[in-house]
């Protein structure tokens, strides 16, 4: 078995065939891998497992979070079903973790990795290699065959599209609104840019609450994605961020969002949204979430390791 680094473009096809497969098997969704080969090329790292005929047989992404005293290594790996069994599992574990310990300074080093919950040979494969599971997440689906209601804007507050003016502002909110959240990261206002600025960015989509006193008070964001889900291509709404500043909590600005965003991808043509979100959010999602009509279809495992 050979082992190298992902040569692009020219590995892109091949590796998107092997996708397919790694999707006909389980319908594990892995289109963001495909975004990631095509948009993040300098940021993220790939490796590619080969047979002595050339043939592809695994596929490896990283990607670094890094604060100042922690480098997290988030990692994938997908195998053709055929190729299960013959050490690709633990050469890309090998791969992820000295990646990731290149990248150490003085800081702590540790690999994240997430799997669907019906994946049990994936989890007994990572509880030999000393991951410890800490948390589950839910991916939620909503139809948007009928309208949605209309939101119910508290007295005072508005509700306008987000600017690139915004974005010190948006910057500021977003890290309030999530700084109690399991293992969020802080966004810069460049990283917010970047995606303001991307070709397939909906400005339509992306909501701000304003405050009575003119400050940012709540915001969701949303976008347009092809997907597979369920074993099905569509192109499907999803619900990419929901917040709100700990002083403007509990007057339904997020659900007023929330249900604004349902209705303009509805307008856009889009049957159904999609939504991540932590099963022990600490501010209720899950609750509003349900409260709009998401339902729970998949749940997630999420596995860290210190290394």
């Amino acid at each position: 078995m050979i082992s190298r680094l992902v040569l692009l473009p020219d590995d892109f096809v091949r590796i998107d065939e092997l996708l397919r497969i790694c999707e006909t098997a389980d319908t594990v969704d892995l289109d963001l891998h495909r975004h990631a080969l095509q948009k993040n090329q300098a940021t993220e790292r790939f490796q590619v497992w080969l047979d002595d005929a050339g043939n592809m047989q695994g596929f490896a992404r990283l990607h670094f979070n890094e604060t100042e005293s922690l480098t997290e290594g988030r990692y994938w790996y997908y195998l053709r079903p055929t190729a299960m069994g013959q050490g690709i599992e633990a050469s890309a574990l090998q791969w992820a973790e000295q990646e990731t310990l290149q990248q150490r300074t003085d800081r702590a080093c540790r690999l994240f990795t997430a799997s669907r919950a019906d994946h049990p040979a994936r989890f007994q494969f990572l509880e030999a290699n000393n991951f410890t599971r800490e948390r589950y997440f839910f991916t939620m689906k909503r139809a948007l065959h009928e309208i949605p209601p209309d939101p119910e804007v508290p007295s005072g507050y508005t509700i306008r599209t987000a600017t690139l003016a915004d974005i010190e502002d948006f910057t500021d909110l977003h890290n309030v609104a999530f700084r109690e959240h399991w293992n969020s990261l802080p966004i810069t206002s460049e990283e917010l840019h970047a995606e303001k600025l991307d070709p397939n960015y909906r400005p339509e989509i992306d909501l701000l609450a304003v405050a009575p006193d003119g400050t940012l008070a709540s915001f969701c964001t949303a976008s347009i994605e092809p997907m597979k889900r369920e074993g099905n291509d569509e192109v499907v709404g999803f619900i990419d961020g929901l917040g709100t500043h700990p002083l403007h909590r509990g007057l339904g600005l997020g659900r007023a969002l929330l249900l604004q965003n349902l209705r303009t991808l509805r307008a856009l043509g889009m049957i159904k949204a999609y939504i991540s979100v932590d099963a022990a959010n600490p501010t209720g999602a899950v609750r509003l979430y349900e409260s709009v009509g998401f339902q729970t279809f998949e749940t997630w495992l999420s596995y860290f390791k210190s290394l």
